[in-house]
């Protein structure tokens, strides 16, 4: 459990994946972010960033 809201995790591209929606594609695991609903990708083990150019 973190003690920052998501909202402001998600504001420096720390974002929370909705592990029962993750898919593989064929490079990453990519999903939507829990906290504010942009699609996401894994870089590491909890650790997801924004996916396409920022």
């Amino acid at each position: 459990m973190s003690i920052l809201p998501q909202a402001l995790l998600c504001s420096v591209n720390k974002h929370r994946a909705d592990r029962h929606k993750v898919t593989w594609d064929g490079v990453h695991y990519v999903g939507k972010c829990e906290g504010c609903g942009a699609e996401v990708y894994r870089i590491a083990p909890k650790q997801w960033r924004l996916l396409g150019p920022q």
